[in-house]
């Protein structure tokens, strides 16, 4: 419910701001099944970078990387009665599962947009994987 209040009051501020140009759209965008998809490989980068960003590192980041395959590596989980490894991505139970989903979109996000060509989205907003953004750009633009 909160994220819906501050949504529409981002909403409602953009449209204070005046008029938007003519054809602009709202777009929504969803990560289909993102924790079970995230790559280790990747995900580990963006987490990496991020705690080279870190202002102490009194903890070292190397050491956080070793405590993080072991959470990602170390999962296991009942269906129907049977015991299963997670081998891939992120296990949606973990509890750093948010933490390094929204590291690892935040790792994509800043890619995709600085490799962007042409118009760029207007009031580009992510949670986590939920993504909104006004395109005010043609058909062949956003392709």
């Amino acid at each position: 419910m909160e994220d819906t209040r501050h949504l529409l009051e981002l909403m409602e501020e953009e449209n204070s701001r005046g008029p938007q140009p003519g054809g602009t759209i709202p777009v929504t965008m969803d990560i289909s099944g993102m924790y079970t998809n995230i790559p280790w490989q990747e995900g580990t980068d963006a987490f990496k970078e991020a705690m080279e960003q870190r202002v102490c590192k009194a903890v070292p980041t190397v050491f956080l990387i070793t405590l993080l395959h072991l959470v990602l590596s170390c999962n296991l989980f009942t269906f129907d009665g049977t015991l299963f490894l997670q081998l891939f991505a992120v296990a949606m139970g973990t509890r750093v599962a948010p933490t390094f989903a929204c590291l690892f979109m935040g790792w994509l996000e800043k890619k995709m947009l600085q490799d962007w060509r042409g118009r760029p989205p207007r009031l580009w907003r992510r949670y986590i994987d939920d993504i909104i953004f006004l395109w005010s750009g043609s058909k062949s633009e956003s392709l």
